[in-house]
């Protein structure tokens, strides 16, 4: 976060990828989205910090639009309940995810980013019970990550929740599966995307 090992490196995906870049990590102030905005970066995850402190997303919505900010819920379940985390998921937050969903404002932030982290790499599925109960309270598009490992999952969820995008990465990095495979799937199966 903000070394300039990490800046160079989204630098590098910005000239060399022709997709918008997301950036998170460490944001807690205008400064620290402009240095990641003049990296190359399209929009911003802000994680707990943004949560704590509503200041954070007020003050760079202001400056670049709210459509630029992504708040992400880092979320793990607990004996069937599900609870928010901080730091890189070592710190449990004393924030209940769905009154925090009902009062947050969300001319801050574009987008939700339900980052499972609890089941994040496990390709076992995804959590479909915690997007729905999320998806009754957010007002804001919702991204989910964490789960996804065979083409089924990710039908799933389209079909299912009224999620508007998923985000995966273990199932290309460890089966012989692409983003075109997916995508020709899931309009097999009916979901509307962009190829």
């Amino acid at each position: 976060k903000f070394s300039n090992k990490f800046i160079e490196l989204i630098k590098y995906f910005s000239n060399n990828c022709f997709v918008p870049i997301t950036v998170g990590g460490g944001i807690s102030s205008v400064e620290d989205a402009t240095l990641y905005f003049n990296s190359g970066a399209d929009k911003i995850i802000v994680g707990y910090r943004g949560l704590e402190n509503e200041s954070i997303k007020i003050n760079i919505s202001n400056v670049y639009g709210n459509q630029s900010i992504v708040q992400s819920l880092d979320i793990k379940k607990k004996e069937d309940k599900y609870y928010l985390y901080g730091e890189s998921g070592k710190r449990q937050l004393q924030i209940d995810i769905f009154k925090n969903l009902l009062n947050m404002n969300n001319s801050y932030y574009g987008e939700i980013l339900i980052n499972d982290i609890g089941n994040d790499g496990g390709m076992m599925g995804f959590d479909l019970r915690l997007v729905k109960e999320i998806q009754d309270y957010a007002k804001n598009p919702l991204i989910l990550i964490g789960g996804g490992g065979n083409w089924s999952h990710f039908s799933d969820v389209f079909k299912l929740t009224s999620v508007s995008a998923v985000c995966t990465q273990n199932i290309y990095h460890f089966t012989e599966k692409s983003i075109g495979i997916l995508k020709k799937n899931l309009i097999e199966e009916g979901v509307n995307i962009r190829i």
